[in-house]
């Protein structure tokens, strides 16, 4: 399975939290993950007077073998189903 972060930031001044997701979708392991969403936090920290912040990972499909299967099954159903002669 793959992971992908959500991070949710309360910053001084906003009148809502922020939510930042990652583009990337596809951390290997949870740890690096919520490394990723560690990042994300001192990164915004650097512009911006963060009062709380979370890092949230999902589990998400793989998504190459989601398509790999997709296509399988379309090939599947393209092929005649017996031979001609």
């Amino acid at each position: 399975m793959l992971w992908k972060t959500i991070v949710i930031v309360t910053i001084l001044g906003a009148p809502t939290m922020q939510v930042v997701d990652t583009e990337k979708v596809g951390y290997p392991t949870m740890e690096e993950c919520y490394y990723r969403g560690a990042k994300m936090i001192f990164s915004i920290m650097q512009r911006s007077p963060v009062i709380m912040g979370h890092t949230f990972c999902i589990e998400v499909e793989n998504l190459k073998d989601k398509d790999e299967d997709k296509n399988k099954d379309e090939d599947e159903k393209a092929s005649p189903e017996g031979k001609m002669t």
